[in-house]
């Protein structure tokens, strides 16, 4: 069996969309908890650089931190990731137009499911949205409880988190794989709710995400998964609330482009103009996947591509019409 020759991959502003946190939000819960608070160490860190993900890792692997300071840390991260899933799971599709209508993003993922083909949904977000709306599980990952992806309300407690295998082989991936059935959902960077392998919390948000997923055979397996697609050749990739900046990311994609024939279609809210002054500006590493892959781009936001009152836009047939234009 083939590999379809549409992919998806999201960045966390596709789940802003249902109520989730972008960096800048994260940097908030993070600075504004009373733990944080404590340490003026962190406070200081904090309003130097609002990129958290760098503070983080700074504190993690940096010197001068006692234990205390880095434990307090610990809590304060994975209580923001939890806010950011009681967030998730408490937003409920009402119907209102400005709200992005449920059911057409399942049109959207209908698009890049064949049952005839493997079909990847790749992420970058380590929220539970996808779990909890539409039941997705990671393939090679033990699931959460039954009941948590029927009730979109409930709450994933400490004692239902997973702990991740301690070894995983190519060929178990490709065996889960295999057996699943319809788009095959594989979170680059982990999730929350994942407890690693040695029975640490779990998520890859420090800047060093290529050491971080190293260390995790599940994750090393996700990202060889990621590489071998986006090679294959003959691929559109459609991504949706990425800001490119991750490094590693940046560079299988701009790899394919330039080596494979990988054409990229973005929906950004942003003007065409913003986007690539960003990227010129921060990420020059991503330059190549707009200047020879860009295929398609779309400024509007998920909520005039789907509306709440559930009508057909413009936007959904010109987005169809380039993805089945390979």
């Amino acid at each position: 069996m083939g590999t379809h020759n549409l992919v998806l991959l999201t960045g966390a502003g596709f789940s802003k969309n249902f109520g989730g946190f972008l960096a800048a939000e994260m940097w908030s819960h993070i600075f504004n908890h009373p733990l944080t608070k404590r340490h003026a160490e962190l406070r200081k860190l904090l309003m130097a650089d609002q990129d958290y993900e760098s503070v983080y890792t700074l504190v993690m692997t940096g010197n001068g931190f006692s234990p205390e300071c880095r434990n307090d840390f610990n809590i304060v991260v994975e209580q923001a990731y939890k806010a950011l899933d009681d967030t998730l799971r408490k937003w409920q599709f009402t119907g209102e137009l400005n709200q992005v209508n449920t059911y057409g993003i399942g049109k959207l993922l209908s698009l890049f499911n064949s049952p005839h083909d493997r079909c990847y949904f790749f992420t970058l977000n380590q929220d539970l949205f996808m779990e909890r709306w539409w039941g997705y599980r990671a393939p090679s990952v033990r699931w959460f409880p039954e009941q948590f992806y029927s009730l979109h309300g409930a709450e994933l407690e400490h004692k239902d988190f997973i702990k991740l295998p301690s070894s995983m082989d190519e060929k178990t991936v490709n065996e889960a794989i295999a057996l699943h059935s319809g788009l095959t959902y594989i979170k680059i960077h982990g999730s929350y709710g994942w407890l690693s392998s040695d029975g640490k919390n779990l998520m890859v948000i420090g800047k060093d995400k290529t050491i971080a997923i190293s260390a995790e055979p599940v994750l090393r397996r996700y990202f060889d998964i990621f590489k071998k697609v986006m090679s294959e050749g003959q691929k559109k990739l459609l991504i949706i609330g990425y800001g490119f900046g991750d490094s590693h990311i940046n560079q299988v994609i701009a790899d394919a482009v330039r080596n494979r024939g990988l054409k990229v279609c973005i929906v950004s809210t942003s003007p065409y103009k913003d986007l690539y002054s960003r990227i010129e500006q921060n990420y020059p590493d991503a330059l190549d996947i707009l200047d020879i892959g860009l295929d398609g781009y779309f400024p509007y936001s998920l909520a005039q591509v789907f509306p709440g009152d559930q009508s057909e836009t413009v936007y959904f047939e010109e987005i169809k019409r380039n993805l089945s234009g390979i």
